[in-house]
């Protein structure tokens, strides 16, 4: 092969090494701008911070207390904070939490079966929790 044919191959190898990185740091970059694997809050400002600070709030080591949440929803309340919409139906409380888990329940790891359903609901019963309509 001649020393012109090698040098137009070997630009060629670089120019497409180029565009290649230059797509895929575009991909990484509004994947990241779009949240990545799903939708996730905006957030906060270093002001919204100092309010949430300023109320006694911090971020908690591990999962928050129902304590903690109702704090902190009271104190983004005060901030101005508007906290996006969780899932629909009330949430469980730490009591219900513990009371489905003296009975045996866990929370799958997928999406539940049939038999897991049937558990919770029937836990759920036990407990005095009262569940939203399946739709």
């Amino acid at each position: 092969m001649s020393r012109t044919v090698k040098r137009v191959g070997l630009g060629w190898v670089i120019a497409v090494a180029a565009v290649a990185c230059v797509a895929v740091a575009s991909f990484v970059a509004t994947a990241g701008a779009a949240g990545g694997s799903g939708p996730r809050p905006p957030a906060l400002t270093e002001a919204q911070r100092t309010c949430l600070s300023s109320k006694g709030i911090e971020k908690p080591s591990g999962r928050p207390t129902q304590a903690q949440r109702e704090a902190f929803e009271a104190a983004a309340k005060a901030c101005g904070i508007t906290l996006p919409q969780g899932r629909p139906g009330p949430r469980l409380t730490d009591e219900e939490r513990a009371c489905l888990s003296s009975k045996g329940i866990e929370k799958p790891a997928g999406k539940p079966t049939a038999a897991q359903r049937a558990a919770f609901e029937a836990a759920a019963k036990e407990c005095g929790i009262t569940l939203p309509p399946r739709p």
